[in-house]
């Protein structure tokens, strides 16, 4: 199957409202479900019939300018673990390659394969080779500078790995069969969009409203109204600006779960920049949250850290941070004797993203959707639900089966780090006069011997780049210079960070925040996991001297201590800083991509950097 998939700019519907003009694709507020498995070759047909005319985006501060709307754009497979396809001109089609920039009235076909045997060693796994995990996945426009505001305006959808309630599995074949026959799948794509109309939410009925593509934080701050009065929106002291916060497209839709079944939610942040914090409430007690099974995050299964459990339960949480572009399975349950219909409420609790109520976004509290549960009767026999197990085939890793020649380091690489030396990388996000960028390092122990206060960790000479926004980076017709040198008024280019797949297993990266501000790491290609102490001593690290960001692990998690959670987006708090294991494992994984915050309006305002991957 091919997906056609046209950018165009045009009127769409959304919560009942007929917005006049925004980027889009398909003409529609919600991009096409794809369902993929392991084997699947992805296809895109992507036209670019954009025009830009009538729209101003840009970023809301920071230094940034609206700017003439762009009528260039490209596409990025978000999550997935497949080949970058280097940045090649000539050959920008065969992978997910986010440096491709097509103009007004271009085509592209894309042809992605999706891996059926990655190194297990990805996700710290037993020797041997996996398919591409099952899970949530997404699409979504990723053209440095208006990346933000064509996502707001419906430049995005799902991609769904495997089948769909693939996560859904019991301690044996029969109760996996069991449970999956009594379970309802919903996707549930969460995004919110500012506009203008004189007609409230609920009497939109196809009333005409204008989009402001520029979003502003502070647009529901000091609202009077309850939480309660909020059923997918809010807005301020002027009432025709309002906040939509939609899933699917829809304003607080009702799902109803019938008695002795259960709710499978698949939940996608495709938001340009809001973060949400979900929680489910009982309607009949609003101030005491419900509990609910976890099954993935960011398309991955949580895997264990040892083998003496290898299918624990799914663990249990009542508050999920979802970072834009998070994702997250979890479970609802109503197959226990409940002789009451209950109204369960999905809502975000709100955010505040800087160190004070002066600094940083203001993401409101806003009610998203309501679940019916309707009365059950006592249930047969509990049946238990475990964490899907990753199947580990033993054979040869693909860099055995297919041994690749070295590389020379590239003219334009920074060394990757040598773990002989202790050496961990340091990326660095910094606030700037005009705007953001970042600093990259290898940093090292004083000496090799023992741990040591992270404080006393220096910079390797020659390694230090920035910081920097990522605009220094590009040449002329917007391409990344990935050899250096000179680059139109700058009298060099910057060099850009480089791993060795021979030498990328389990490496140390720190990723520090000295902001005001809230940040949301994200690395193309690529999963990681919250570093342990014992990671952290490895390196010659005290882990009694620094403090992960607490909001960075599911502290509420039961049964997650002995898992590893992986991710491909992590908060960074304010003043704070998270310590990752990532692993550079996958032949999939050569070549050329970035990593960035995946708050869109710091991405589009420069905090981005290039990072190639060579054998």
């Amino acid at each position: 199957m091919t997906l056609e998939l046209t950018a165009t700019t045009g009127p769409i519907l959304v919560a009942g409202y007929k917005i006049a003009e925004t980027q889009n694709y398909n003409g529609s507020y919600l991009g096409p479900l794809v369902e993929l498995r392991p084997g699947d070759l992805f296809k895109v047909r992507f036209l670019n019939a954009l025009a830009p005319a009538g729209i101003r985006l840009g970023a809301h501060h920071h230094g940034q300018n609206a700017s003439s709307a762009s009528d260039q754009t490209n596409l990025h497979t978000h999550g997935l673990i497949v080949t970058p396809n280097n940045a090649a001109v000539t050959a920008k089609g065969d992978g997910d390659n986010v440096f491709a920039q097509l103009g007004r009235g271009q085509s592209l076909d894309y042809n992605i394969k999706i891996p059926t045997a990655l190194p297990a060693s990805i996700l710290d796994l037993p020797s041997g080779i996996i398919p591409h995990p099952a899970g949530l996945y997404w699409y979504h426009a990723h053209l440095h500078g208006v990346s933000a505001s064509q996502l707001a305006g419906g430049m995005s959808g799902l991609i769904s790995i495997g089948r769909p309630d693939s996560n859904v599995v019991g301690p044996d074949d029969a109760t996996t069969d069991a449970l999956r026959a009594k379970t309802d799948v919903i996707h549930a794509l969460l995004r919110d969009i500012q506009i203008v109309s004189g007609t409230t939410p609920d009497k939109a009925a196809g009333s005409p409203a204008a989009w402001m593509p520029i979003e502003d934080p502070a647009l529901c701050r000091g609202t009077s109204a309850a939480v309660a009065d909020r059923p997918g929106f809010c807005s301020g002291s002027d009432a025709s600006k309002i906040w939509l916060f939609t899933v699917n497209g829809d304003r607080f839709p009702t799902w109803d779960v019938h008695s002795g079944r259960n709710l499978l939610l698949r939940i996608a942040n495709t938001s340009a920049s809001a973060s949400y914090v979900l929680s489910l409430f009982d309607a009949a007690a609003p101030g005491v949250r419900v509990s609910y099974e976890l099954l993935s995050v960011d398309g991955v299964v949580p895997t264990t850290k040892s083998a003496a459990s290898p299918s624990p339960i799914a663990p249990v949480t009542d508050a999920l941070r979802l970072m834009p572009a998070g994702r997250a399975e979890i479970y609802i349950r109503n197959d226990a004797d409940n002789p009451n219909k209950r109204l369960l409420v999905l809502q975000t609790e709100g955010l505040q993203t800087g160190s004070d109520p002066s600094t940083g976004d203001n993401w409101p509290q806003v009610q998203l959707a309501q679940i019916v549960l309707e009365p059950s009767g006592p249930p047969p026999g509990t049946l238990s639900l475990r964490l899907a197990p990753q199947t580990v085939t033993t054979l040869q890793q693909p860099s055995e089966t297919h041994p690749l020649a070295a590389t020379a380091l590239p003219v334009g690489c920074v060394r990757d780090l040598d773990a002989t030396k202790l050496e961990h990388r340091r990326i660095t996000f910094t606030q700037r006069v005009d705007g953001w960028g970042i600093r990259t390092e290898l940093v090292a122990p004083p000496n090799l011997t023992g741990v040591h206060p992270i404080g006393m960790f220096r910079a390797v000479a020659g390694t230090t780049v920035g910081p920097i926004p990522f605009e220094r980076y590009l040449k002329g017709d917007g391409s990344v210079n990935w050899d250096g040198g000179d680059v139109g008024s700058n009298p060099k280019s910057p060099k850009h960070v480089c791993v060795s797949l021979s030498t990328g297993h389990g490496q140390l990266w720190e990723i520090s925040n000295p902001t005001g501000e809230l940040h949301n790491f994200h690395i193309h290609q690529s999963k990681f996991r919250i570093a342990t102490d014992k990671d952290l001593s490895r390196y010659g690290i005290d882990p009694q001297t620094t403090v992960t960001n607490p909001t960075a692990k599911l502290q509420n998690a039961k049964g997650a201590d002995d898992l590893y959670i992986w991710h491909d987006t992590m908060p960074i708090e304010a003043a704070g800083r998270v310590f990752i294991v990532i692993n550079f494992d996958a032949e999939e994984q050569i070549g050329k991509f970035v990593f960035h915050c995946h708050i869109l309006e710091h991405e589009d305002s420069g905090l981005m950097a290039p990072v190639e991957v060579i054998p």
